[in-house]
Formats: structure tokens, sequence, C-alpha cells
């Protein structure tokens, strides 16, 4: 009797949620990767105060941007096809908002 209470349970609708917002996310970061060094690196740009004081912290070199940016792309093709999910998904959450942080250098 109480072994109904302790069965898996599936959430249907969660694939479909995952796979609209990794394609989301997919389609908001590939079209920036075209001018991606003079967007969200130091890579010929005056360091200057933003809204949010993160770019007094730190800002991405060229190289370092491009990891971030990879993983960033790494993690919402993990996060489509499902695989381990739950911590691919704090990856991206968080290189999504690491690169939207450092916009404001330029």
């Amino acid at each position: 009797m109480i072994g109904r209470f302790f069965a898996e349970e599936t959430h249907g609708g969660w694939g479909l949620a995952r796979k609209l917002w990794a394609l989301a996310l997919a389609c908001t970061w590939l079209q920036r990767g075209l001018y991606f060094e003079e967007r969200y690196t130091d890579a010929g740009a005056l360091v200057v105060r933003s809204y949010i004081p993160v770019n007094d912290l730190f800002y991405f070199s060229p190289e370092g941007g491009w990891l971030v940016y990879a993983l960033l792309l790494v993690s919402i093709a993990l996060v489509y096809v499902g695989r381990a999910t739950r911590p691919v998904l704090v990856i991206a959450i968080l290189c999504h908002l690491a690169l939207n942080l450092t916009e404001g250098i330029n």
C-alpha cells in the first residue's frame, strides 16, 4: 500500500518545456557568436562602469569569453537531449548570466 507513494513520477510537460527552453536559448546565443569578441570580451573595448558593478570585479579575456561561450553552447545541447539535466541547467544559467553581465563592458 505504501509502495504507490514511493513510485517514480513522470512529468511529461517537463520534456517539452526543457526542449523549448534550450531551443530559445540556442536561438538567442548562436546569433551573438558572430560578434562575440567585441561584445563580451575586453578585446578593443574601453572598460567603463555599468549599471551592475560586476565589471569592476571581472571581465573576460577573448580566450576566457570563448571558453564560457562554448561551455554555454555545450550545456544548452545537453539540456536539449536530457543528459544530467539539473547540473547542466545550472551551468547554462550561470554562463548565461556571466555573459549578460559582462555585456556592459561596451
